[in-house]
């Protein structure tokens, strides 16, 4: 077969400033950052307990995920709502088990006006594989699968673990208090998908497979809840890759047992626009949102599975980045054109695209403010990679990279007394760096997951071609400033 590309998700990025009111919430920023790239099919409107496979691939042997807000680019939302989590599976024979944790809270802001309140759920459930039929060689893949178990809802102590991670970063502590409510209700559901892969065995540059998949699940709860999700997506499938990118509308309605639950449940109802990246098995990460309402949502995780027979060598490496100063985090995609194989010395070509989001560091001056960023570049990486002379088992890939995009800023008002009102800006942003990446080659097989593990550091730096000016009466300032920052990255090398 034609040789594919081998690509890396490579760049989580964020200074300090960069930072998230949803990376408040949650787990440290950089955490997070992996999770947006582990979770492909573990969509935000994921309903809890129910076993979702988490990449649209044969179902795995296990997998486990975080969940966090942050994940799906919180600059689109400025409430909690279900603010994190963990989610984890496991296949024994024809039976699935699914646990699932979450934090919900409800701050009280203007998307609410009710005053701040939380609660804890934990969902668990064991389900059977009624029928199923999955293969990579074959044109229609499908499993159905009905369950049972229960779901627990009250204080669980999510606030202490959520104020212990926010104390270790140095991020606000949330301090509200719970519902009254506390309880254990007896929960069902019944769960199906079908991947069809019209495009098999594609040529270079494309990847393995490209098909559609359809995915709902229902559930219902002895204490009135009731739940729905349908989902439709793009699958692109590689010898490890996979990516999708789609749309999933979920249908929330009964009775909810406490008042934050009831809230979560309104803001996730709707249409969602659901995307991943990630590979399999290994570590996969996935974002969601809800353009109507501004939920966001997103997973970090990992599954386990038997490796498939690598067929396809094109590189594509998949990066998560996290800015040393704890602002900003980002994933960056680089797809190799030429130059010799990662595992020779020699000169590589890649194309990279480049997505890193949070809140902005350098407005101390902009008292009771705020400012948020989303940027998007494309560019070039050349990258000097292979064996460190004397040091065989290790493999290092020195890079620099130029690329121009668009950058958005948002200035938001926290509360009274703010020195501004608010604003948003747009500009061209020309956007580089440089660093290094580390990689080990046990037994030169560059097949195998260890091997295509990459761990790096490198300066990032950016300049927008414009400022804007934000004021109030007589009192002005700019924002869209260059700035830059130490990074640090968390890559995989992946065969598509």
């Amino acid at each position: 077969m034609a040789a594919l590309p081998k690509v890396m998700l490579s760049s989580l990025t964020m200074p300090p400033s960069l930072r998230r009111h949803r990376l408040r919430h949650g787990l440290p920023q950089f955490a997070l950052a992996l999770m947006a790239l582990s979770n492909p099919l573990h969509a935000a409107v994921s309903i809890p307990g129910v076993p979702e496979p988490p990449t649209p691939a044969p179902t795995p042997d296990g997998w486990f995920a975080f969940q966090d807000d942050l994940f799906g680019d919180a600059i689109l939302d400025t409430d909690d709502f279900r603010t994190g989590g963990v989610h984890a599976g496991v296949r024994l024979g024809r039976f699935l088990v699914a646990v699932d944790a979450s934090e919900l809270t409800n701050r009280g802001n203007h998307q609410s006006d009710l005053p701040p309140d939380r609660s804890d759920e934990l969902s668990y459930s064991l389900g059977y594989i009624i029928t199923q039929r999955e293969s990579r060689d074959r044109l229609i893949n499908w499993m159905v699968v009905a369950g049972a178990g229960g779901r627990s809802w009250g204080d669980f102590h999510g606030d202490r673990v959520q104020n212990a991670i926010h104390g270790f970063a140095g991020f606000q502590q949330l301090h509200m208090p719970y519902d009254r409510e506390h309880g254990t209700a007896g929960l069902g559901y019944v769960y199906g998908r079908s991947l069809w892969l019209p495009l098999r065995d594609l040529p270079a540059p494309l990847p393995e497979s490209i098909g559609l998949q359809a995915e709902a699940a229902g559930v219902g709860t002895t204490e009135g809840e009731e739940e729905g999700v349908g989902t439709i997506e793009v699958v692109a499938l590689g010898s490890q890759g996979v990516a999708w990118f789609g749309w999933q509308y979920q249908r929330d309605s009964g009775t909810y047992p406490t008042r934050t639950a009831d809230i979560v449940a309104r803001h996730e109802a709707g249409g969602w626009w659901v995307a991943g990246i990630g590979r399999q098995p290994g570590i996969y990460v996935s974002a969601d949102a809800d353009p109507r309402t501004g939920a966001v949502d997103g997973n970090l995780g990992f599954t386990i599975a038997e490796s498939a027979p690598v067929q396809h060598h094109r590189d594509i490496d998949e990066t998560l980045d996290a800015y040393a100063n704890g602002g900003s985090i980002g994933l960056q995609v680089r797809a190799r054109v030429g130059g010799p194989k990662r595992e020779t010395l020699g000169l590589q070509h890649q194309v990279l695209f480049d997505y890193h989001f949070g809140t902005v560091e350098g407005y101390d001056a902009f008292r009771g403010d705020r400012v948020e960023a989303d940027q998007v570049a494309l560019g070039y990486e050349p990258v000097l990679a292979g064996p460190i002379p004397g040091l065989p088992a290790l493999i290092s890939e020195e890079f620099v990279y130029g690329a121009g995009g668009v950058r958005v800023e948002r200035v938001e008002q926290l509360g009274p007394g703010a020195r501004f009102s608010g604003g948003t800006a747009t500009a061209p942003v020309a956007q580089g760096g440089a660093g290094v990446r580390f990689g080990l080659n046990i037994g030169h097989d560059p097949e195998r997951f260890i091997n295509q593990i990459r761990l790096g550091v490198g300066y990032d730096g950016w300049i927008p071609l414009r400022r804007q000016v934000i004021s109030n009466g007589a009192d002005h300032a700019y924002y869209l400033k260059p700035g830059s920052a130490l990074v640090g990255t968390l890559g995989f090398a992946v065969y598509w």
